[in-house]
């Protein structure tokens, strides 16, 4: 058995707590250190922009398609009176309108920024005055 010194032993320990010490602040540091990201964020974050970049192509779309309908004004102001929760009734028949590709169920980012576009586009009717 080896004998220590009680001033070998207060070494031992200093030294002890300051690796664990170390290793708890490089971990710290290391977690929050700028541009170094676990995969599953980084992949969050791709994702959230697909998604921005899909709602940028896809919302023009679906309002040229919402405006091409016989009856536009009636359907503009009919949305124009429908609350967010029941926006996406207004395309009943036209769900791929407001769908994302490879998705089953219409979009509700997609529905609020396609009503937000059909909502700014003034009406035949409304522009020849």
């Amino acid at each position: 058995m080896i004998n220590l010194s009680e001033a070998s032993k207060e070494k031992l320990r200093f030294g002890s707590y300051c690796a664990l010490g170390g290793a708890i602040g490089i971990m710290v540091l290391g977690a929050f250190w700028p541009g170094w990201n676990l995969a599953s964020t980084t992949r969050e974050r791709v994702d959230e922009r697909v998604h921005a970049a899909q709602l940028e192509l896809l919302a023009p779309r679906c309002a040229a398609q919402f405006a091409a309908q016989p009856d536009f004004a009636g359907r503009q102001d009919a949305l124009k009176k429908a609350g967010y929760w029941n926006r996406a009734n207004h395309f009943k028949g036209h769900e791929e309108w407001i769908t994302l590709p490879g998705g089953t169920e219409p979009d509700q980012a997609l529905v609020e920024r396609c009503t937000a576009l059909i909502l700014e586009t003034p009406t035949k009717a409304a522009s020849a005055i």
